[in-house]
């Protein structure tokens, strides 16, 4: 009879302790990478919702309009008459 060549059965390797704590750490790594991105995504919510109570809060001001100088055309007019000759009869 022929004999049969028995080879070891090949086992599962066991996670080590090393691997089981980068595995940890990656799952971990994600985790706060994604609470992170909603936590800014939050905070830019609120300051666009304060923005926007602010500005029904507070009065809408229309710019006013300035009124031009009167003050400065006077003075042309008198330094344009004293410019004139006066004619004398």
């Amino acid at each position: 009879m022929a004999n049969k060549k028995s080879s070891p059965k090949k086992s599962i390797p066991q996670k080590t302790t090393l691997i089981k704590i980068a595995e940890k750490v990656g799952e971990l790594a994600g985790r706060i990478a994604n609470q992170k991105d909603h936590l800014v995504e939050a905070a830019g919510n609120a300051i666009e919702s304060v923005k926007t109570v602010v500005k029904h809060i507070s009065p809408n001001k229309k710019p006013v309009a300035k009124k031009p100088v009167a003050k400065a055309a006077k003075k042309v007019t008198k330094k344009a008459s004293r410019k004139t000759p006066k004619k004398s009869a």
